[in-house]
């Protein structure tokens, strides 16, 4: 497994990974063994009043679990964006005859600045549930802080 995350880290540090707002991207990365280890990403955007988050997922499927590794964000603003915006990320079961579950949520201290950034976190959902992530953005700003919420699409 310590292969197919290397090999996971040196195509995100390429930027060969490409997707656009509510899509999700798939391939496959040779672990060494031989076998094929697919990944893929899934991203999401939502704006208010000028101010801009997106939250970009990624994400290795290995027999019968998907293991979320990589949340990025990035926000912007055409307007001053201070430097005490907060993000709230939610990995939710989406399921069908009942209210979606939350199975993981990260919250962000009260210090995330205008650009990009990300963390990386091991997520295991079993593949056999359909899920989505959330992104809450809160921005920071003088007077009343905005908020908008951005959603990948399910995989």
């Amino acid at each position: 497994m310590r292969a197919i995350s290397v090999a996971m880290a040196a195509l995100l540090a390429t930027g060969t990974m490409v997707g656009t707002a509510g899509t999700a991207v798939a391939k496959t990365v040779d672990d060494g063994t031989g076998a094929a280890a697919p990944w893929g990403s899934v991203s999401g955007e939502c704006q208010v009043q000028g101010y801009r988050g997106s939250i970009k997922v990624y994400y290795e499927i290995l027999r019968t679990w998907d293991h979320i590794n990589r949340f990025n964000w990035y926000l912007h603003s055409s307007h001053h964006l201070g430097k005490k915006s907060n993000i709230q990320i939610r990995v939710m079961h989406n399921r069908a005859h009942a209210p979606d579950r939350p199975i993981f949520i990260w919250n962000s201290k009260d210090n995330v600045r205008k650009g990009s950034a990300g963390i990386s976190k091991l997520v295991r959902v079993e593949r056999r549930h359909r899920i989505y992530i959330t992104a809450r953005f809160d921005f920071d700003r003088s007077g009343p802080d905005f908020r908008c919420q951005a959603r990948t699409k399910d995989f």
